[in-house]
């Protein structure tokens, strides 16, 4: 196990990278793309997946 000041450094960087390569990733399509309607939908469908009840398919409940 790692303990000290290099396990709290391979912990931090792990904690950091997923949500680092996500905008990486966004970032990648919009500027190949200048579009983010793609990234969009996507994440509506996920949250219409998840969530039925949150809203995002127009009708009120």
């Amino acid at each position: 196990m790692l303990n000290g000041t290099r396990g709290g450094l391979v912990a931090g960087t792990l904690f950091v990278l997923p949500g680092m390569l996500a905008l990486l990733v966004l970032s990648a399509v919009y500027v190949l793309w200048q579009d983010t309607d793609v990234v969009t939908a996507l994440f509506v469908g996920i949250a219409r997946r998840c969530w039925p009840s949150s809203g995002l398919d127009g009708s009120r409940k």
